[in-house]
């Protein structure tokens, strides 16, 4: 399944566009602390309807241009959201697990090399 996707603009006027899926209840839980990246990003759209049945109940997916997509990620709740979202993909028996790079994964999560 797609974690991050980016997608070209739909005409000349406009940027790059696109989603990530991370999980919903990290993001709940820095919100609780006071850290909500809902708030912070107005421009995001977090969709909780749209579901991958890989990731389970606890996903959401995040809609919005490139750039507030990156800005997200530089907040530690949305990057920890993502990264355990990404990790238990990389962890669980799924139809598509052969054709994970585990080494691009590991170096992107900062992990230590898995093979």
């Amino acid at each position: 399944m797609e974690t991050f996707v980016l997608l070209p603009p739909k005409g000349a006027d406009e940027d790059v566009w696109g989603f990530m899926v991370v999980r919903d209840s990290v993001l709940r839980r820095y919100a609780g602390a006071g850290q909500g990246i809902e708030e912070r990003y107005p421009h995001l759209t977090f969709d909780r309807t749209r579901r991958y049945q890989d990731a389970g109940d606890d996903q959401v997916q995040v809609f919005g241009w490139y750039d507030e997509l990156i800005d997200a990620l530089a907040e530690e709740s949305f990057a920890v959201a993502a990264r355990e979202l990404a990790t238990s993909l990389l962890t669980a028996r799924t139809n598509n697990a052969r054709h994970h790079n585990y080494q691009l994964a590991d170096r992107v999560l900062g992990r230590s090399s898995t093979t």
